[in-house]
């Protein structure tokens, strides 16, 4: 999305689709492998025609996940006219980075886990933020909210805060540092990290809203925005990276009933 942003590309994320069909063209078998989403390029990325013919699988799945596959198979699209009442297209473009500096984002990027003890600037890691929390550009509003955990930041109080760094709670540093550690599966890059980003979701309000396929969407933004403020990081010289963790344990920390879909760590290199 960002590097079709920068190009000029105009990319346009499409999420409904007829999955049966989509999965006949690619050659996929919709158990062991199957399509997600559709990303369209250029002025002309309208809403994708049907698609004809077949293509031959190129792999073979002999693990097989039943939940999983289950769980894509609830919230399928069968034909034409679910897809249409699926889709509620925003306005939105992919905001537009300088194309050099993201490139070697990119390229620099990876899972860094070790961080140093100097404190992060505010106004950076709110610029991070924001282009964290701007809207993507789908065939679907967001349903994801973000929220953080700050150890190590400039001018605020260790605590919890919202996308905009406004307090929700002050927290001693340490406990807080303990606790995020504990949530990401006791894991120390998230005790040394300057801050935790969590992507957040209702699930109950989303599927309430979007059926079985919102929860497919709400993992797939939180992807987004985590994979924004990786780069991101990257971008400014710093580490970062995304974390498993305990749900429930999240939720206390951030004192939420939404459920988490992802964590990122990050912090000074």
């Amino acid at each position: 999305l960002a590097l079709a942003a920068a190009d000029d590309l105009r990319p346009r994320l499409y999420v409904g689709f007829v999955d049966r069909a989509l999965d006949d063209v690619l050659g996929v078998d919709g158990a062991g492998e199957f399509a997600v989403a559709v990303l369209g390029l250029g002025d002309g990325a309208g809403v994708p025609e049907p698609l004809t013919g077949r293509a031959s699988s190129a792999q073979k799945y002999e693990r097989r996940f039943p939940l999983a596959a289950a769980a894509h198979e609830a919230s399928e699209l069968a034909d034409v006219e679910a897809v249409r009442a699926w889709r509620s297209p925003t306005e939105s473009e992919e905001p537009k980075l300088p194309r050099d500096e993201l490139v070697r984002a990119i390229r620099r990027r990876r899972s860094v886990r070790q961080y140093g003890d100097e404190p992060l600037p505010r106004a950076e890691l709110a610029e991070l933020l924001a282009w964290s929390e701007a809207p993507v550009p789908a065939d679907v509003p967001g349903v994801v909210r973000q929220a953080a955990s700050v150890a190590a930041v400039d001018g605020l109080v260790p605590g919890t805060y919202d996308a905009q760094l406004d307090l929700s709670r002050e927290h001693e540093e340490a406990e807080l540092r303990e606790r995020a550690g504990f949530a990401a599966m006791d894991q120390d890059h998230s005790r040394r990290a300057a801050a935790n980003v969590f992507q957040l979701a209702d699930v109950e309000a989303v599927v309430a809203r979007h059926g079985d396929r919102g929860y497919r969407w709400a993992q797939l933004e939180a992807g987004i925005r985590a994979g924004r403020l990786q780069v991101g990081a990257f971008m400014r010289g710093w580490g970062a990276v995304a974390s498993t963790f305990f749900d429930d344990e999240v939720s206390r920390v951030l004192e939420t009933d939404d459920m988490p879909m992802l964590m990122v760590a990050i912090g000074p290199r």
